[in-house]
């Protein structure tokens, strides 16, 4: 049987533990290296790029080696898009071009070191993999068991899995594939009870989705909670905004989630008392 679980603080507990990070963190700030340049668009010349390349409107990712990659609007002169991938020590090229006319999204690293990002045009083309020094392929293609043509963030996991947000004309789910065989399976979708709309979700490490969920339908003052979603229907509610719980420290969240490998979560909130907070 599957079933919702909570695990929350109290707003003093919450306020305790935010004021000791707080404090620490002013205490013991970090050293960082000097920046290095890895890559740099331009018109007519460019730094590990091609010149009339672009990356604009996108997100890197970086690995736990320090190796970076992103999704390339334009490769140079060939109307195609594009992913750029580096060591992190100033070096890297274009590691992949789509076909003309379609682009990637934002790329993620897996624990192996492949890429994964979906290709699309209007449409999804799917989820694709790209190994290191290899060539992509299609993992998860449109359609399947629940009709999908729009995938959103797809989060690499342990084993080859993936957690991603697919969605059709009927509204989203939060998805897990199976790095196995590709098996899809559905853990909570906007046809669920109670559910109004899913915002994309983060993974962790066991493909379990970590993301903001909002209740009843969609408008903006409606209840929000952050959920991690271990399998169909089966959920940890990690934090309510105060529509959904009038003692809650935080009056609304940021669509985005971050996930640890272990299932923890971190997100942006508005907070009761004024200002915001991670």
């Amino acid at each position: 049987m599957t079933h919702a679980r909570v695990a929350l603080r109290p707003a003093a507990a919450i306020a305790a533990a935010t004021f000791g990070v707080v404090a620490t963190a002013a205490a013991d700030l970090p050293r960082y290296e000097a920046p290095a340049l890895q890559v740099r668009s331009n018109i007519v010349d460019g730094f590990n790029l091609p010149p009339g390349s672009s990356f604009n409107s996108g997100t890197p990712a970086i690995a736990d080696d320090g190796s970076v990659a992103m999704r390339l609007l334009v490769v140079g002169g060939t109307g195609r898009g594009g992913v750029w991938r580096g060591p992190g020590d100033g070096t890297g090229s274009v590691a992949f071009q789509t076909s003309p006319e379609l682009l990637p999204a934002d790329v993620a690293f897996a624990p192996d070191g492949s890429l994964v990002f979906e290709i699309y045009d209007i449409f999804t083309e799917g989820i694709f993999r790209l190994p290191p020094g290899g060539d992509a392929e299609l993992v998860v293609p449109p359609g399947g068991p629940f009709g999908v043509n729009t995938f959103s963030n797809p989060q690499p996991a342990a084993g080859g899995d993936l957690v991603v947000r697919g969605g059709n004309f009927g509204g989203n789910r939060w998805i897990r594939v199976a790095g196995a065989d590709g098996a899809q399976e559905s853990l909570v979708a906007e046809s669920s009870p109670g559910i109004g709309f899913l915002f994309v979700p983060a993974g962790d490490a066991a493909a379990r989705a970590i993301g903001k969920v909002r209740l009843g339908s969609t408008g903006g003052d409606q209840p929000d909670e952050i959920r991690r979603y271990a399998g169909p229907g089966d959920f940890v509610t990690l934090a309510r905004d105060d529509d959904a719980d009038p003692a809650s420290p935080f009056t609304s969240f940021d669509n985005s989630v971050g996930a640890t490998p272990d299932g923890r979560a971190a997100f942006i909130a508005n907070l009761v008392g004024g200002g915001r907070g991670v």
